[in-house]
Order: structure tokens, then sequence, then C-alpha cells
């Protein structure tokens, strides 16, 4: 981890001014992403294409840069699937001489978040129902979950990490017990299991 940081610093991310943007998803959608490597690829697609056009404009002869990193567990180490991505605030002109020309981008302010997020999430409520993941129902008709078919177990457990569940043992189904704010600090009171 520090070798790939440094690797960034040093070679990679420019002098520039940078943002971390976070996508969080609802919990349907950490379990999909997780068993599902192309569904979790388009779903950062469409994250990084979104923040990207903040600062290129619809146009996109500019070009800016993200590095995102795919985070697959919550503090709990339970399963939770989302995104952290450093994006340069601004844009390239396409090249004309050796050295390309940086333009600033303004910091996006809340009502700019609030429209990306929007943007966001209607682009992904397309792609889930073009994959099939939401869609209508018939009466008869149960949902399909390709991996519980496949692994019930895996499935389960999956599931149950996604909730902040118990998977399995005499607990199963009630919630995971957190020991408190920062597991070890001095002074802190320990619950009992």
């Amino acid at each position: 981890m520090a070798e790939t940081a440094s690797h960034l610093v040093e070679n990679i991310i420019p002098w520039v001014k940078i943002r971390q943007y976070v996508l969080s998803v609802p919990i349907p959608l950490r379990y999909w992403m997780a068993s599902d490597k192309k569904l979790l690829a388009k779903v950062h697609k469409i994250f990084a294409s979104e923040v990207e056009r903040f600062f290129t404009g619809i146009r996109r002869k500019n070009r800016s840069g993200s590095i995102a990193f795919v985070q697959r567990f919550g503090s709990a180490l339970n399963l939770n699937v989302h995104f952290h991505m450093l994006q340069i605030e601004g844009s390239y002109e396409p090249r004309t001489t050796s050295r390309p020309k940086f333009r600033k981008g303004k910091p996006p302010a809340n009502k700019d978040i609030e429209d990306l997020v929007a943007k966001i999430s209607k682009r992904v409520v397309r792609l889930l129902r073009r994959t099939g993941h939401l869609r209508e129902l018939g009466p008869d008709e149960a949902p399909v979950d390709q991996l519980f078919e496949e692994d019930p177990t895996y499935a389960s457990c999956m599931s149950a990490s996604v909730k902040n569940r118990i998977a399995l043992g005499e607990r199963r189904g009630q919630r995971v017990r957190f020991i408190g704010s920062g597991f070890g600090y001095e002074g802190e009171q320990f619950t009992s299991f």
C-alpha cells in the first residue's frame, strides 16, 4: 500500500488540486457488485465518467483524470463494496505543444454534488434494469440470484455480511455486535459477547 501511494505521488498524479470522491451504494447493489466483477466495472465507469464530465463539460475535448480504488469492506470487516476516487480538479486541453495546458476547475458546490449524485443514480438504475438486476416480477415469479444457485452458502454469507448480520452459528440472522467506536483505544469500555 505504501509503495503504491509513493508511486502514484511521485510518478502518476500531477501537482494540481485533487479532490476525493466516495461512492457508496445501496445494500443490494453492494451484494451484486461483490458477486459480479463486470457489473462492478460498469458502475465504476459510470461514476468516473460523470465526475470527469463535471470538470470537462459535455463536449469533452478536454480530458481530466482520476484514479479509483475499490474498497470491499467496512470498518467492521463487513462486505461493503464502494469506491474511493481521487479526481484532478480541472482538465487538460488537447495537446498542441509538447506540454499539455491545464485548466483549473472550480470546486463543486453542494448543488453540483446533488446533481452529480442524481446523474450517477439515474445511470446506475438504467444499467441495473438493462442487466436484469431490477425488473418487475410477475405474481408467481421469484427473483433469480445466479450466485445463490451456484453456491448458496457463499451467497448467504455475502448477503448476511452486507446487512451486518451473523451468517452462521447459534446467532445466525442476528445483528453483528459492535464493541465501540475505536477498538483498543485507551479508556474505552468493552462489552462482553
